[in-house]
């Protein structure tokens, strides 16, 4: 293709002037900020992590049952007092009593700590799979915005055709040479692509809003693919599938799951094992310091057993016993739905890739087809609707390939989502990918993505454009 008929590529000038009116709704340059802020504003983003913060507070909790304990109590009394000479006297005493007690053996505490340990590791790597979510819908978010762009251009350049289309069959029929019926047809098609330049006009506004509202961002542009087909690595199934189903966070959170479940009835079984602990009893009453029995002392070692608690805990036991065995099949189940997950993620991105190509194929074949019916059109073979068609044909062609391309991006992402390897160099190198800018508002007039064609079917184009 040469310079006279390759479409004009300026994306950062391509935006229909029904948009105008949203000036104030534009967002975020690139996929990797977008990301990035939007987890700012994401309460539930931010929801996690103080979850996470919570439970590493919480898991310190059993600890304090290790440390001593220090109770003091103050009390007085009225006290009355025979002398020996049988007289009766009455005080008020106040006492004070200092108390030391810890534990020596208690198997309930250290199974605790376990359990905290657990939480907290739960915690921690669901904070992780809700991170990978929401980096794939922040993504998904942004590569549809990119995409209802792209259909915006292509039904505003169809309605043109179907103008035109119905322009010339005005004319014919004042002349004679169509009937009432063709120009109903004609008008039907040019109403059918005014609606549908109406709802690609709201998706877009849509998806603007709904980005909007992720970062809370105001921009101009996005960053888009250029006109080819993303060079992608390719993955190893077996290597994802494994580390999907022992080190992903979806798989940790499983076993996690079943390592509580098992230790929660250890918890429960504490409750038969026997508890020994030490305490240390002081109490003086005041104003009789030096009144030895005043003051006392006492050290007491204990020992517990739970003999009989009315089946409690026998029943405590039953229900922890058939948690665990749920949360056994819990964890089957999942590791079943993880593989089945794994292989449609990768099937998914195999395809992508084919339609990827594909979509460039189609997209060469219809450049083609522009630039011969443009050369038909300067020699007077083709008309200028002929050309408008070729022109639809090609933005139809545009739009596809874009569609795929931005599918295969997010089929990679979700791919190592869904293996557990998503990280942060996934993401950038996606977003060293997108270096076109795609302007989402247009400050003046309007630049519809055209053909240099002929002097004709250039000043067509411009005259529908100027009486919109």
């Amino acid at each position: 293709m040469n310079g006279n008929t390759t479409l004009c590529m300026d994306r950062s000038k391509t935006l229909i002037s029904l948009m105008m009116y949203c000036s104030t709704s534009v967002f975020a340059g690139n996929l990797t900020d977008t990301i990035n802020i939007s987890k700012t504003y994401d309460t539930g983003y931010q929801s996690k992590i103080r979850d996470y913060e919570s439970q590493v507070i919480e898991k310190k909790l059993p600890q304090s049952d290790l440390f001593p304990k220090l109770d003091i109590s103050a009390s007085s009394s009225k006290k009355t007092v025979t002398t020996d000479n049988s007289d009766t006297v009455t005080r008020t005493p106040s006492t004070v009593s200092l108390k030391v007690s810890a534990p020596i053996f208690d198997t309930k505490i250290f199974t605790n700590l376990k359990l905290a340990d657990k939480g907290a590791l739960s915690i921690k790597y669901a904070q992780k799979a809700y991170n990978n979510d929401h980096t794939l819908k922040v993504a998904s978010q942004y590569f549809a915005t990119l995409n209802a762009v792209e259909d915006a251009h292509t039904q505003y350049t169809a309605f043109h055709e179907y103008k035109k289309s119905y322009d010339e069959t005005k004319e014919m029929y004042k002349a004679g040479l169509k009937t009432e019926v063709d120009k109903l047809v004609n008008k039907a098609s040019l109403d059918l692509s005014i609606i549908n330049v109406v709802d690609a006009k709201n998706t877009l506004l849509n998806q603007i809003r709904d980005l909007e509202k992720t970062t809370n961002r105001h921009e101009s542009s996005l960053k888009g693919l250029p006109e080819s087909v993303p060079h992608l690595p390719d993955e190893n199934y077996e290597n994802l599938l494994n580390h999907a189903l022992h080190d992903s966070a979806r798989a940790i959170i499983s076993q996690l799951s079943v390592q509580k479940a098992k230790i929660e009835l250890d918890v429960a079984y504490t409750s038969f094992f026997p508890k020994v602990s030490l305490s240390v009893d002081a109490s003086q009453e005041l104003g009789d310091i030096f009144d030895k029995d005043n003051h006392t002392v006492t050290t007491s070692l204990t020992a517990s057993v739970n003999a009989f608690s009315g089946m409690k805990d026998k029943r405590t036991i039953e229900q922890k016993k058939l948690s665990y065995l749920s949360s056994e099949d819990a964890h089957t189940n999942e590791y079943d739905n993880i593989q089945l997950d794994m292989k449609k993620a990768f099937e998914n991105y195999e395809s992508a890739k084919l339609r990827a190509q594909a979509g460039l194929s189609a997209l060469v074949s219809a450049r083609l087809s522009l630039e011969a019916t443009q050369e038909q059109h300067n020699a007077g073979s083709a008309t200028e609707l002929e050309v408008l068609a070729a022109i639809t044909q090609s933005m139809n062609a545009r739009k596809s390939f874009y569609a795929s391309n931005y599918a295969l991006l997010e089929a990679y992402l979700n791919l190592h989502k869904t293996a557990g390897t998503l990280s942060e160099k996934h993401i950038h190198f996606v977003n060293s990918l997108l270096t076109e800018d795609v302007a989402l508002v247009e400050e003046k007039g309007l630049s519809l993505p055209t053909a240099s064609l002929s002097n004709g079917a250039h000043h067509l184009i411009e005259h529908h454009v100027s009486h919109m």
